[in-house]
């Protein structure tokens, strides 16, 4: 027997996350650039969008193992608290 590989369907749980980065985008753009918080929360959210877009590269792919599941599930919530960390600064 080959190996086997699992496509798990998260595009909704991605549409809620881009939904919030979106959210949060909106809000950003109204803080006043080159203040230090206009900057803290820059680099959150480009973080936090690197991140998604990795995460959405990800899951575009099957899964062989559990382990790979886990790995995803962990940068899933890694992009949910880079988006409550920018929220909290706003």
């Amino acid at each position: 027997m080959g190996v086997q590989s699992v496509k798990i369907p998260v595009e909704l749980e991605l549409q809620k996350l881009q939904s919030s980065i979106n959210t949060l985008q909106a809000a950003f753009d109204k803080v006043k650039p080159g203040t230090k918080i206009y900057n803290d929360i820059s680099r959150q959210l480009e973080k936090a969008k690197k991140d998604f877009l990795n995460l959405q590269i990800a899951s575009e792919k099957a899964f062989s193992n559990t382990a790979e599941v886990t790995k995803f599930e962990k940068s899933f919530g890694r992009v949910t608290d880079e988006i409550t960390a920018a929220a909290r600064m706003l």
